[in-house]
């Protein structure tokens, strides 16, 4: 879709012709020369969601990290933190994805 590409691009910073290209035929290091790889739709889509994945996911981390800086008081005898409720029960991990943001939005 060539306005969700537009916005996508506008966020990002960069050119929306720039980076349907490279979605679409990637460049790739072969050896000491550079060679485009066309791609299927399919291969785009899954390098679209792949990013957007990671992208989401960094930014749940970022949120958690400052969440967690701004409860970290040293001289409070109780310490506070942010935790994960899934429906298991109420967890505690170290590390949190994008994934299970998502099911605890959902699941409240």
């Amino acid at each position: 879709n060539e306005k969700n590409a537009e916005k996508v691009a506008a966020l990002a910073g960069i050119d929306c012709e720039w980076m349907i290209t490279y979605f679409c035929k990637p460049k790739l290091k072969v050896g000491t020369e550079w060679v485009q790889k066309g791609s299927t739709c399919n291969q785009a889509s899954s390098s679209v969601a792949g990013i957007a994945r990671a992208v989401y996911e960094r930014t749940f981390r970022i949120i958690v990290e400052k969440c967690n800086e701004s409860l970290l008081d040293p001289s409070m005898k109780k310490v506070s933190y942010i935790g994960v409720l899934d429906i298991a029960g109420f967890e505690i991990f170290d590390y949190n994805g994008f994934e299970q943001i998502c099911i605890n939005y959902v699941n409240e």
